[in-house]
C-alpha cells in the first residue's frame, strides 16, 4: 500500500491473524504444562519437607547439614 509515494509497514490482516491464531496454539498447549509442572514441583518441596522430618534423625544430620544438601541440589 502506498501512501502519497511512501510505503506503510503494517502488517497485513492476514498476517496478524496468523500471529493470532500460532500465539493462542502456542500459548494453549504451554500454559497447561507449565501448571502442571508447577504443582509437580510443590510436591517435591512438601515431600522433602516430610522426609527431612524423619531422615535426619536417622542419619544423623542437624537442620544446617540437610539445609545445605536442598539449597546445592537446586
Amino acid at each position: 500500500m502506498r501512501v502519497d509515494g511512501a510505503q506503510t509497514n503494517s502488517p497485513s490482516p492476514e498476517l496478524l491473524n496468523i500471529a493470532y491464531v500460532t500465539l493462542r496454539k502456542v500459548t494453549l498447549r504451554l500454559i497447561p504444562f507449565l501448571f502442571i509442572l508447577y504443582i509437580v514441583a510443590w510436591l517435591d518441596r512438601v515431600n522433602v519437607g516430610f522426609a527431612a522430618l524423619q531422615m535426619n534423625s536417622d542419619l544423623g544430620f542437624s537442620s544446617a547439614a540437610f539445609g545445605l544438601g536442598i539449597r546445592s541440589a537446586e
